[in-house]
């Protein structure tokens, strides 16, 4: 591929990155401000709890979710205790809008010998469609945190497609389950992600002779992912209820 075509497609790029920041975070102003109910419940109260040492001391608050990690709402919580409301909306809608990014970017990884305009064409198409999913359309700009931790799962997903003409090298392997570990860890819901790639890549280079390498790799991304942005509150869990996994 010329630098001319190199250039012609990253500057493309850049400006869907640009529209989808600027669209999904102005649209979610224009909706108005989230009051789900688990915001409400705990999505305050558990990074509130965290900082101000509250967990030995309030009983059930936020039900089971008292127990959830609430590393994933931190965030959160430093927005809404430090700038305004719509603010807080454009910032959440522009985050999930990088959603729009980096599907667009896994599309033309799997595009790639398609003609160039013929690539970017369909990766916008299946860029936006992936936006406008049910769940990804209505939980924009609001504190569910699906929208989130689908940004990592994505990033797991390009980092193994980007190089697909040719051998993956370990590091990918790992950096993927780096960052399907971070998923998981921040929501663990998104375990069955990790359970699903480390089960992928297993039936697609069952025959390859570095396979077991390869899911060794993973394997520790993984763990290091899960352990850097919940191992703390996991052995807070086990010193309290001896279940790193409690409530569950």
């Amino acid at each position: 591929m010329s630098n001319k075509i190199l250039r012609r497609e990253n500057l493309i790029g850049f400006c869907f990155f640009i529209m989808g920041e600027l669209l999904w975070g102005f649209y979610s102003v224009w909706i108005g401000q989230d009051v789900n109910w688990d915001q409400r419940n705990y999505h305050l109260y558990t990074p509130y709890a965290l900082l101000h040492n509250r967990l030995s001391y309030d009983f059930l608050p936020a039900q089971m979710q008292t127990f959830l990690n609430p590393t994933l709402s931190l965030f959160f919580y430093f927005l809404s205790t430090t700038i305004s409301p719509k603010g807080v909306g454009f910032i959440l809608g522009a985050i999930h809008g990088l959603n729009f990014f980096l599907v667009f970017l896994l599309s033309h990884a799997l595009l790639k010998n398609l003609t160039v305009r013929c690539g970017l064409a369909l990766s916008f198409l299946l860029a936006v469609t992936g936006m406008y999913a049910p769940i990804s359309w209505t939980e924009l700009g609001t504190t569910f945190g699906d929208n989130v931790t689908s940004l990592f799962v994505l990033v797991s997903l390009w980092i193994l497609v980007r190089n697909s003409e040719g051998s993956i090298p370990r590091r990918d392997f790992y950096l993927s389950g780096l960052f399907v570990g971070l998923a998981a860890g921040l929501k663990y819901a998104n375990l069955i992600y990790a359970a699903a790639l480390l089960a992928t890549v297993f039936l697609t280079f069952l025959l390859w002779q570095r396979v077991i390498a390869s899911i060794v790799f993973m394997s520790l991304g993984v763990v290091t992912g899960i352990g850097s942005v919940a191992g703390m509150w996991m052995w807070r869990m086990w010193e309290k209820f001896q279940n790193p996994m409690f409530p569950f």
